[in-house]
């Protein structure tokens, strides 16, 4: 079954204000893990409906978490300026295209440290948030 603990872990948020989960202490775990001492194939299966309702919660958060990852691509497009050096050397000669290409990957850098991934993960991160972003219109 679902704990009312594992409520208050995850949360019922609204979709703009995903809950902040908190970790689960050692003491907490082995009492969130351990089924009745009489287990029944009702509490297996209430089990993996519980597995199953929280990925659909991690399912959510990951698309609001493309979301703002899209919207904050679209922002660093805005002023991909700000996040060149102008004073280095190849940006000099550099074009609109390859300015905007070194912009892109210093903002999937910058993301890769806030979400502490690698940049290939980020960007990759970036990739799918965009084409949902785009592509997705037309498929829903």
């Amino acid at each position: 079954m679902f704990d009312a603990a594992m409520s208050k872990v995850v949360g019922d948020a609204a979709p703009a204000t995903p809950a902040v989960v908190r970790p689960v202490t050692v003491e907490e775990l082995e009492r969130l893990v351990s089924p009745p001492p009489a287990a029944t194939v009702h509490d297996v299966s209430a089990a993996i409906d519980e597995a199953a309702a929280l990925q659909e919660r991690i399912n959510a958060l990951e698309g609001l978490q493309l979301v703002a990852v899209e919207k904050a691509r679209r922002a660093a497009m805005r002023c991909q300026a700000d996040l060149l050096d102008e004073a280095h050397p190849e940006l000099a000669r550099a074009g609109a295209a390859r300015r905007r290409e070194l912009a892109e990957r210093a903002f999937a850098s910058d993301l890769a440290v806030a979400l502490h991934l690698g940049e290939h993960r980020a960007s990759h991160l970036v990739d799918t948030a965009r084409i949902l972003a785009v592509d997705g219109r037309t498929t829903f």
